[in-house]
């Protein structure tokens, strides 16, 4: 992994000691939450409480201030031709792309609000800390009955604050029973952090 991340984005080890933190947060399922929880104890401790409740009330709404940016980006891109090509599209991608047409100007200023709280959140846990461990995924991998919009939030609850925050992040997989696996997100300040490189390298 050092290397590919050497050849890619110009990452070069250090060989100096990393201080990273767990967080756990969102609808996790048990069983995945306790595999996650073992496997992020190796990459450091619990976050400082007063840093981790800030962080999990930053990324309660994060989802909705996510929706808010990126619905009306997606419909800036397919303004010209969507109306009238409704029939090529699904109908729930088709749904979306209209929501994210009546975005009103006073809904994307709310969001832009959350999205500077929760890069200042980010910002305190890095003067602290070298990178930040979270949950990547909340339940193991659907059936297509259970690819319902309810599991798209559980999902999105977990991947949306780091995406609206702008922070590069690594997922790593980690396993169950049965085949199944979960996931870990690695996040840190900078995409070119020797993080990726050395915590990584196992």
């Amino acid at each position: 992994m050092a290397a590919s991340l050497q050849a890619l984005i110009g990452v070069k080890a250090t060989g100096r000691a990393w201080r990273g933190a767990w967080l756990p947060f969102g609808d996790v399922d048990a069983e995945l939450a306790t595999a996650q929880e073992m496997v992020a104890d190796w990459f450091g401790g619990p976050l400082e409480t007063v840093l981790a409740e800030r962080l999990r009330m930053e990324f309660a709404e994060a989802p909705k201030a996510f929706g808010a940016l990126r619905g009306p980006e997606a419909w800036a891109v397919h303004a010209g031709w969507a109306e009238r090509r409704k029939d090529a599209y699904d109908p729930v991608v088709f749904a979306r792309l209209m929501a994210g047409r009546e975005v009103t100007a006073e809904a994307r200023a709310a969001a832009l609000g959350v999205r500077g709280r929760l890069i200042a959140a980010f910002d305190a846990v890095w003067e602290k800390y070298d990178f930040l461990v979270l949950p990547a995924t909340p339940c193991v991998a659907p059936v297509k009955v259970d690819c319902t919009q309810a599991t798209r939030d559980r999902i999105f609850e977990l991947t949306t604050p780091v995406s609206l925050a702008g922070l590069p992040v690594l997922t790593f997989p980690v396993m169950l029973g049965g085949g199944f696996s979960t996931g870990l997100q690695i996040v840190a300040p900078r995409v070119d952090s020797p993080v990726f490189a050395e915590v990584l390298d196992i």
